[in-house]
């Protein structure tokens, strides 16, 4: 059984999985594939193809434009938001 994972908007097609890996990199300072294919019970090869599906809708090409672009879509949320202190966080 898989441990539930945030239930977040889906835009531009992203599947559950997308958005699960999306939620993940964010939470995680420098998660590695093979961190996330334990977390996510698949692949490194499965989560290489999410990462890269997930940077081809996003239209992002590097991890920090990835973080970036999940808290503008509302994706995961920015703990320090409407605070002033600047910080980039992500709320778990």
């Amino acid at each position: 059984m898989r441990p539930t994972t945030p239930r977040v908007p889906r835009p531009l097609s992203l599947t559950k999985r997308q958005c699960e890996l999306i939620v993940r990199v964010c939470r995680c300072p420098e998660p590695t594939k093979p961190q996330l294919a334990v977390q996510m019970h698949c692949s490194e090869k499965t989560v290489e193809t999410h990462r890269h599906d997930v940077y081809r809708k996003l239209k992002v090409h590097s991890r920090t434009e990835l973080v970036l672009t999940a808290i503008q879509l509302g994706l995961v949320q920015c703990p320090c938001a409407g605070k002033g202190t600047g910080g980039a966080g992500v709320a778990p």
